[in-house]
């Protein structure tokens, strides 16, 4: 996998936007196209997975043989009671059971893993992230029905965490 990252001016939409494509010229040669949700692929390369993601002024990108998905989070503090509905029932008492330290790290950890899943499903968050189950403590696996999916943290600044998602190929 190649993964790169570049800060942005700003945290408008179009300059994350324009970042991530810069970013992907840099790591595939040929062009990229967008589905309709704005998952980048490459045409010419249909095997290989791509991924962007942003938040306030960072920007990463990945690419990867196979299915990939990345979100990154600037870390910040959430009312995650608000966002309850995102977890599984294991999940959020794990959150609660969680010191009050770690507990914003952990929330986002779970977010982005959520979330890089679904973006490499394909459909964002216009489908509920509380349909991904993360695996606890480890925060290294993850399921939705019956499809396995391996989690792995990116490495980024300071201030940042991120997911890395790929499939678990199924034995028939």
């Amino acid at each position: 996998m190649r993964v790169r990252w570049q800060w942005a001016q700003d945290a408008k939409h179009s300059t994350q936007h324009a970042v991530g494509r810069a970013l992907l010229r840099q790591l595939v040669a040929t062009p990229v196209a967008y589905h309709r949700l704005g998952q980048p692929y490459v045409p010419a390369q249909p095997q290989l997975g791509v991924s962007v993601s942003h938040s306030a002024t960072l920007v990463v990108a990945a690419v990867a043989p196979g299915p990939l998905g990345i979100d990154v989070e600037r870390l910040r503090p959430v009312n995650w009671a608000r966002y309850r509905r995102a977890f599984t029932a294991s999940e959020w008492a794990f959150l609660k059971r969680c010191p009050t330290a770690n507990r914003q790290l952990l929330a986002w950890r779970l977010w982005t893993a959520k979330e890089a899943i679904l973006k490499l499903q394909g459909c964002g968050l216009t489908r509920a992230p509380r349909r991904v189950e993360v695996a606890l403590p480890t925060l290294t696996q993850a399921t939705v029905g019956p499809q396995r999916y391996q989690l792995s943290a990116l490495t980024l600044p300071p201030g940042y965490v991120g997911t890395r998602a790929r499939p678990v190929p199924r034995h028939t």
